[in-house]
C-alpha cells in the first residue's frame, strides 16, 4: 500500500506506472478517481451539515430553556442518585445467626437465604429466632 501511495502521489513515478495505458484506460481511472472524490466530499458535506443542524437545535433547546426558567440540573432527578449502585444504601440486617465459632452471619431477608439460617429452619428453628430485633444488634 505504501508502494501504491509513493507511486500515486509523485508525477514522475505515476508517469512511468502509467506509460503502458491506453488513453480509455487513464481515462476510466480518472473517472474512478472523480467518482471516489465525489463521495468523499458528499460525506464529508452531510457529515458537516448534520453537525450544523445538531448544534442549532441544542441552541434552540437552550433558549427553550431560559425563556422557560429552566437550568440543566432541574433535568436531573433526586432519585438518580438513588439509583446508583455506588451511592445505594446497604439494606438493614433483618437476621442473625451465631454460629458455634461466635461468627455472626447477617442477612437482609433478601435473595437467596444463607444455608446457616435454611439449616436450622431444617432442624426445627423458626426464621423469628434470628431476628435482629431480638438480639438488639445490626
Amino acid at each position: 500500500m505504501e508502494n501504491f501511495l509513493n507511486v500515486l502521489c509523485h508525477g514522475r513515478k505515476l508517469q512511468s506506472a502509467t506509460k503502458s495505458l491506453s488513453d480509455e484506460q487513464l481515462l476510466n481511472v480518472i473517472a474512478k478517481l472523480e467518482n471516489i472524490i465525489n463521495k468523499r466530499v458528499e460525506k464529508r458535506l452531510a457529515e458537516q451539515k448534520a453537525e450544523q443542524e445538531k448544534r442549532l437545535k441544542i441552541q434552540q433547546i437552550y433558549q427553550q430553556m431560559e425563556e422557560a426558567g429552566l437550568d440543566i440540573s432541574d433535568f436531573q432527578s433526586p432519585d438518580s442518585q438513588h439509583m446508583s449502585p455506588k451511592n445505594r444504601q446497604k439494606r438493614r440486617v433483618k437476621y442473625l445467626y451465631l454460629d458455634n465459632a461466635g461468627e455472626q452471619i447477617k442477612w437482609s431477608g433478601v435473595g437467596k437465604m444463607p444455608r446457616v439460617f435454611a439449616d436450622a429452619i431444617a432442624r426445627g428453628h423458626d426464621i423469628d429466632d434470628f431476628r435482629v430485633d431480638q438480639h438488639d444488634t445490626q
